[in-house]
C-alpha cells in the first residue's frame, strides 16, 4: 500500500512531467482515495475504462490520454459523467501523455523499438526544444516491406507504407502517437 501523495510525487519526478511541453495536463487529474493497492492501466479515460477498474479493485487509474487538455472542458454531456463517476467511486486519474512516448527506459517510443528488436543509438526529432524521438538501427538492413508487416503484426494495427527511398532500411526514427505531424 502507498499513499496518494507519494506516488504522485514519484511518477511526476520519475516521468519527467515538468520538464516536457505537452497540450495535456499530465499528472493527477482527479483525485480519489488516499491510499492506493492496485493500479490500473489504460491508454484512453473513458467511461468503460473507469468501470473496468473499478471492478478490478483499483484505486487509481494511470492512462495515456487524459481527460484534460490545454482547453477548458465544461462539466456537462459525457465529460460531467465521467467526472462524477471518478469522484463517486474514489478513483484517482492520472495522465501522461508525452512524457510517456519520450521516457527513456518506459517510454512508448524506447518500448516499440525493443518490440521490433531494434537498437537504440540517440535522438530523434524535436517538439518545442524538447527531444521527442529516437532513432534506432535494426541488427543488419532490413526490407522495408517486411519492416511494415513485422510493425503491422506486434501492433495489431494497419500501418501505411510511403514507399520512396531506399528497399532496405539501416536508420529508423520513432515518434510515437503523433509524430508524423511534426
Amino acid at each position: 500500500m502507498i499513499k496518494t501523495d507519494e506516488l504522485v510525487q514519484y511518477l511526476n519526478s520519475y516521468l519527467k512531467i515538468s520538464e516536457i511541453p505537452d497540450v495535456s495536463k499530465n499528472g493527477l487529474q482527479v483525485q480519489g482515495k488516499d491510499e492506493i493497492v492496485k493500479i490500473a492501466f489504460a491508454v484512453d479515460a473513458c467511461m468503460d475504462t473507469f468501470v473496468e477498474a473499478v471492478a478490478q479493485g483499483a484505486q487509481m487509474l494511470i492512462v495515456h490520454h487524459g481527460i484534460f487538455w490545454n482547453e477548458i472542458e465544461l462539466l456537462v454531456g459525457y465529460h460531467y459523467k465521467r467526472i462524477k463517476f471518478l469522484l463517486e467511486k474514489e478513483l484517482n486519474l492520472y495522465a501522461v501523455h508525452l512524457p510517456l512516448d519520450v521516457h527513456p527506459e518506459v517510454g512508448n517510443n524506447v518500448q516499440l523499438a525493443k518490440m521490433l528488436n531494434l537498437k537504440v543509438v540517440g535522438p530523434f526529432g524535436e517538439y518545442q526544444g524538447v527531444t521527442i524521438g529516437i532513432e534506432a538501427h535494426p541488427q543488419q538492413p532490413v526490407d522495408v516491406n517486411l519492416l511494415t508487416r513485422k510493425i503491422q503484426q506486434s501492433l495489431n494495427t494497419a500501418v501505411r507504407l510511403d514507399d520512396f527511398g531506399p528497399p532496405e532500411v539501416e536508420r529508423i526514427g520513432i515518434i510515437t502517437g503523433g509524430g508524423a505531424s511534426l
